[in-house]
């Protein structure tokens, strides 16, 4: 997910070949932020939405069709490494009812063990969608 075209040539295309050879992979979904701006990703929502209605009633669904995640359900856990509080406009629509673990490991020390720990969190955690 991101803007490719803030890449080398070269490398954004190693990027898009590794999507699609992986793009039939049945299981968990993980996401990869490359060039990455959720304020960007919402305004190439919006233009691709732009691009394909009549400038009648737009849903919460016409929006999500145009995102980088199309097609995928919205996010359960976010992991924020580093010890951030803050989110910093990642995936803005997508972690709306996300759980958020904070981390003290930055992101190149994170172990399997760190991931668990995440992962018992979310399980811990109750989802209340909102209310």
């Amino acid at each position: 997910m991101g803007n490719l075209d803030l890449l080398t040539p070269s490398l954004a295309q190693n990027l898009r070949t590794v999507v699609a050879a992986t793009a039939d992979v049945a299981g968990p979904v993980a996401n990869f932020a490359v060039g990455y701006s959720g304020r960007d990703e919402l305004m190439r929502a919006v233009d691709g939405l732009r691009a394909t209605t009549n400038a009648g009633p737009v849903s919460a669904g016409d929006i999500e069709r145009h995102l980088d995640t199309a097609g995928q359900p919205d996010c359960d856990l976010m992991i924020r490494t580093a010890g951030q509080t803050r989110l910093c406009g990642f995936m803005p629509w997508q972690s709306i009812y996300s759980h958020l673990h904070i981390a003290d490991t930055y992101w190149p020390d994170f172990s399997e063990s760190d991931f668990t720990h995440a992962v018992d969190s979310y399980h811990r955690s109750e989802r209340r969608m909102g209310s």
